[in-house]
This record gives C-alpha cells, sequence and structure tokens, in this order.
C-alpha cells in the first residue's frame, strides 16, 4: 500500500469511530429525552432530534466501508484508541471557544454544571463509555445494536410537521 493509501486507509478508521461516536452521542441524546431534549427551544429540539435520528440512519456506512476496504482490526483498534482520546480533547476546546464567545469562560457555576453533564454519575461521557467500550471487539458491528425505534418515534411525532409518510 503506498503512502497516501495508507493514510487514507488510517483517515476511514478514524470516520469509522467518530460515526460510531456520533451515533453513540444521538442514541443517548434520544434514550433520555427528557434530560437532554426537553429543556431546549421547540426549534433546536426538532433540529437535533432530526440530525439524532440521521446519525443513527446511516451509522453503520463508514464501519461497512472500512470493513469492505481490507479493514484490519489491528488497525481499527487503534483509531477506536485515538478517536477516543483525541475526539473529546478537540470538543472541550471547541466549548472553551464557546465559553468565551458567550462570556461564560470564568463563570465557575457553568463549569461544575457542564462537568456534572458530562462526567457526573449519570454523565453524558459515563453513558457513552460503555458503549463505546464494544466498538473494541473483534465482532462488533453498529448495527447489533438496534436503534431503529427511534427512527420510527421521530417520524410518528414529526411525520405532520415534516410531511414524512
Amino acid at each position: 500500500m503506498s503512502r497516501c493509501e495508507d493514510a487514507a486507509f488510517c483517515a476511514g478508521g478514524n470516520a469509522n469511530h467518530i460515526e460510531h461516536v456520533t451515533a453513540i452521542f444521538a442514541s443517548a441524546l434520544l434514550a433520555d429525552q427528557k434530560r437532554f431534549c426537553e429543556p431546549m427551544h421547540d426549534d433546536y429540539r426538532l433540529l437535533w432530534h432530526w440530525h439524532a435520528v440521521e446519525e443513527i440512519e446511516h451509522k453503520a456506512v463508514a464501519f461497512d466501508v472500512y470493513q469492505q476496504t481490507g479493514g484490519e482490526y489491528g488497525l481499527r483498534l487503534l483509531a477506536a484508541i485515538e478517536v477516543a482520546v483525541f475526539f473529546p480533547v478537540v470538543l472541550f476546546f471547541r466549548h472553551v471557544l464557546l465559553l468565551a464567545k458567550d462570556g461564560l469562560l470564568l463563570d465557575l457555576g457553568e463549569w461544575r454544571r457542564g462537568s456534572a453533564f458530562l462526567l457526573g454519575r449519570n454523565g453524558l461521557v459515563r453513558v457513552i463509555a460503555g458503549e463505546y467500550g464494544r466498538c473494541l471487539h473483534r465482532g462488533f458491528h453498529p448495527l447489533k445494536t438496534d436503534d431503529s425505534h427511534h427512527i420510527e418515534e421521530f417520524n410518528r411525532l414529526y411525520a405532520a410537521q415534516l410531511q414524512i409518510l
């Protein structure tokens, strides 16, 4: 494999795991709507609900492409670890920028609430970590977790509003 092909293959492994993380986030968001969705403004709730369903709908595409192009377990494992380390770091720095933009960077209460939301007993990171660990197994496939009920619920809730038949 040439360096370019090797780099593209490695990038595919990372994309595969980033897609997996976003699908897990989506499922967690929809599994606990009282906590994650109800506090949102109605317009944002619809957008986030749609985006979560969209992530669930295509959650296996990057994985299947990776596998069909010769996906190796060792490289997949390395990509999983890389994404587990760097993805949260990138999100943290983006969050810091948003806090700074809103003038909340030095607001300790905001940091406490955010930390509890992410790292608390029922924090989003804890919810996601267990599910993410499943991707480390050799026999893993994203479709082994059936999230289709979230898609059905979305269609039921918003069919009239979005004219979905």
